[in-house]
């Protein structure tokens, strides 16, 4: 995969972004990074936190194609 230098850039210098969220006390959130469009999936509950990154049924990551 490429990567595109101005692709942060159309988002305002954001590298990540918060696409989707869910819950209020177990918080579920998808990231996407705008650079490569990968997508991470953030699990919160209490003080604890996981963060890894989405793949498909054949290992390689998610990416956004709508990016």
């Amino acid at each position: 995969m490429e990567r595109n230098p101005d692709r942060g850039r159309q988002f305002g210098g954001i590298r990540f972004e918060e696409v989707y969220i869910q819950g209020k006390l177990n918080v579920t959130k998808v990231i996407r990074n705008n650079e490569t469009g990968v997508l991470y999936m953030a699990y919160q509950e209490g003080s604890g936190m996981g963060l890894t990154a989405m793949l498909d049924q054949d290992g390689p990551p998610l990416v956004d194609k709508e990016l």
